[in-house]
């Protein structure tokens, strides 16, 4: 049995009543449902949902989430420019870094190019960080002293962008 809890769907796994004492002459039942995730409820705040409405609640779950965006190469510089205003940074934390907007993504090749487009043009400068207990160096990016100015032009450029 499927019931909808606060907005989520959620599995029963079981019925608890327990009984609960005003004084020693008066007492009532309670009831709770307990779900596969652990948590508790009162049953008049929860939705039991049929089968057809489960399908229903699960395909607007699935279908109806806000559409990723992709960067473009343009706005994927204007991104790894605002990163590195900060510090020094590598590709997989610049990719990670984006995951505070859930609805933008960046292909890795999209990043390579960018990185390549910003390395050519001396804007950015890298360097290989050996890392304790690992093979490989990691490759990190840095900006140079001659692209400072432009590299923060470019970061005004990604905190002006409005993403809708």
């Amino acid at each position: 049995m499927y019931y909808l809890v606060n907005g989520r769907i959620k599995k029963l796994t079981e019925r608890i009543i327990d009984v609960y004492r005003y004084d020693s002459n008066s007492c009532s039942f309670l009831e709770f449902l307990k779900f596969s995730d652990g948590s508790l409820a009162l049953p008049n705040n929860c939705i039991e949902l049929s089968f057809k409405e489960l399908k229903k609640h699960l395909f607007l779950d699935i279908y109806q989430r806000p559409k990723h965006i992709y960067l473009s190469q343009r706005q994927a510089i204007w991104w790894v420019c605002y990163c590195l205003q900060t510090s020094n940074t590598y590709q997989s934390k610049i990719q990670a870094d984006l995951r505070q907007y859930s609805n933008l993504k960046l292909s890795n090749s999209v990043l390579i190019a960018a990185l390549d487009f910003l390395v050519s043009k001396k804007l950015v400068t890298s360097y290989q960080q050996p890392i304790k207990g690992r093979g490989a160096a990691r490759k990190m990016y840095q900006v140079s002293p001659d692209g400072q100015a432009i590299v923060n032009d470019f970061a005004n450029l990604w905190k002006t962008t409005e993403f809708n």
